[in-house]
């Protein structure tokens, strides 16, 4: 099992051990805000999106990002293609601007050119969400292109080669 501690944290593999935080997380209007999420998320709807995520392995990994209580504080999907990977991050409001997803994801990319097996990184966000905007400009990931998604979000496209 891959694991990796990180500061006051430890990375590894999501599990239905953290479906009660996962669903605190993704039921937050601030984060429904900016991801796209369905507003009625329920419990339901959570359990799927886990399940998904834990049986997904062979194109998808999802990373729990677990603080020293064993809480569940934000994760990271990594969706692979290819010679590419598309990632997608989400923090629990409460432990946002305190570094928790920009050492993560630094961890997650040394381990990713380690690897050595994808060219670049991508990121789909939000115009709206200033923060993963800033945390992946930090990360040095490049705007690339702007469009619509499908439900008219403008979303910005950034690439990081690695």
């Amino acid at each position: 099992m891959w694991k990796q501690v990180v500061i006051d944290m430890i990375l590894e593999k999501m599990s239905f051990k953290y479906l009660d935080d996962m669903h605190r997380i993704l039921s937050n209007e601030e984060n429904i805000k900016y991801t796209g999420l369905d507003c009625s998320i329920n419990y339901n709807s959570t359990v799927k999106h886990v399940e998904w995520l834990v049986s997904n392995k062979s194109r998808l990994s999802s990373i729990a990002i677990v603080n020293d209580d064993d809480r569940l504080i934000g994760f990271i999907n990594i969706y692979k293609n290819l010679d590419s990977i598309e990632i997608a991050v989400m923090c629990d409001v409460k432990y946002r601007n305190k570094g928790y997803m920009y050492n993560s994801l630094c961890k997650v990319i040394d381990y990713l050119k380690e690897e050595n097996r994808y060219k670049k990184i991508y990121a789909k966000i939000n115009k709206k969400n200033v923060r993963s905007i800033n945390l992946v400009k930090k990360l040095g990931f490049v705007e690339i292109e702007e469009k619509s998604n499908f439900e008219k979000e403008e979303i910005i496209i950034y690439v990081l080669d690695i």
